[in-house]
């Protein structure tokens, strides 16, 4: 669990252009007993935060069809920030490294919003160069 890869890429499933894990693989990731019906709880009693990441996927097993809940990565992320298991610390602090270091490799936006650069103003641009000289000067006078 100390490596950055939180869980294997190959549980999630694509729906609707975006990645889904089951409630099941969450469950037994995180060491519950019964890992679905665990995981269902934590959804219950945790609703309004979970809500908008996750889906009831139509799944066939031998000729039958029910649904199943799937999470998005997210919705992964908050059911093991509200877990009470054991490993659930240790997920927190591999969950904060693995935000950190997303951010650091500029892969992160907190809120989503795109970033565009936006080109500097004359205005902006002679105070930075005034700025500049003044601290270029103030270097020379002091001889640090």
């Amino acid at each position: 669990m100390n490596e950055l890869n939180l869980i294997n890429e190959d549980k999630f499933i694509i729906y609707n252009n975006e990645k889904y894990i089951s409630a099941e693989d969450i469950g037994i990731y995180l060491d519950y007993k019964e890992p679905a019906k665990a995981i269902l709880r934590i959804y219950n009693r945790n609703k309004e935060l979970l809500e908008g990441y996750t889906a009831l996927i139509k799944v066939q097993v031998k000729h039958q069809k029910y649904f199943k809940r799937y999470f998005t990565k997210e919705g992964f992320y908050l059911i093991g920030m509200v877990s009470n298991q054991k490993k659930s610390p240790e997920f927190r602090r591999v969950l904060a490294t693995y935000l950190k270091q997303e951010r650091i490799s500029g892969n992160f936006n907190l809120f989503g919003i795109p970033t565009k650069k936006r080109k500097n103003t004359f205005k902006e641009k002679f105070y930075r160069l005034l700025h500049r000289i003044f601290s270029f000067f103030k270097y020379k006078l002091i001889g640090a």
